[in-house]
């Protein structure tokens, strides 16, 4: 304000508190009643020290931290490009925070979600990306108990012939039940004429079909003891009578 210098001083120090207003009251005379000194010396004291390439670095090398929300990730982006902007102004800033904010989400569907809305959006601002995130990662907090979550579902929703759909409205958890339903019955019928497949194969030996039978489950009949569950050669029945025949032969001494 165009305040004359003695008024200006006394805004100054009216305005600062603490251990500010002690650094500027210590200041030799000449500084003390300087308004622009007075500025120079906060700014020495508490303004940013780090240079601006190492600022760049950290922008963009700046990741979602474990347990940190989408909309704590964009602030903590925004706070490094304003001290960026404090040293030289960044060109289509908004621009360079949707890039940084995008590639340093923590992977995962809301990472997914977030990236297919700005592919379709084209054009789109930072604040209107940060709270689309903010959105999407509050329906994946709310649908965290089901089997799917909301962000999952708008990423995969798929039409009835196959691929993606055209439409953007997301898959409800309840069409996506419905969808699973229709499927699970889908594989029972293949299932079941798979076994009936089964039931009508058989290996020919000697003229005469083998064919060991199949129940509804899938399971074989033994041609041995007739019982479901494993085959001929497999039957622990048939290797017990096989033993106990061994056995009650004559040896050779008692033939001669």
């Amino acid at each position: 304000m165009e305040y004359p210098r003695d008024q200006q001083l006394r805004v100054i120090i009216h305005h600062l508190a603490g251990e500010a207003r002690r650094e500027v009251m210590v200041l030799d005379g000449a500084s003390r009643t300087d308004p622009s000194k007075i500025f120079e010396a906060l700014r020495d004291i508490y303004g940013e020290k780090e240079t601006l390439a190492s600022l760049l670095n950290k922008l963009h090398g700046r990741h979602q931290r474990p347990g940190e929300t989408t909309r704590q990730f964009a602030l903590a982006l925004q706070e490094l490009t304003g001290k960026i902007q404090s040293k030289s102004k960044i060109p289509n800033v908004d621009e360079v925070l949707c890039v940084c904010f995008l590639e340093g989400m923590r992977q995962g569907p809301v990472k997914i979600a977030v990236s297919r809305f700005a592919r379709r959006k084209g054009a789109i601002s930072f604040r209107m990306l940060k709270e689309e995130a903010r959105r999407i990662e509050a329906e994946e907090d709310m649908a965290g108990c089901s089997e799917f979550s909301q962000a999952e579902v708008s990423v995969f929703k798929t039409d009835r012939v196959g691929g993606l759909a055209d439409s953007d409205a997301p898959f409800t958890l309840s069409q996506l039940a419905e969808e699973l339903k229709a499927l699970r019955v889908t594989m029972t019928e293949l299932s079941q004429q798979v076994a009936e497949r089964g039931r009508g194969s058989g290996n020919q030996q000697g003229g005469k079909t083998r064919n060991p039978g199949w129940d509804d489950q899938g399971r074989p009949r033994c041609l041995n003891c007739n019982e479901w569950g494993h085959m001929a050669r497999n039957c622990t029945r048939r290797t017990t009578e096989s033993s106990v025949t061994s056995s009650r032969q004559p040896s050779g001494q008692d033939l001669n």
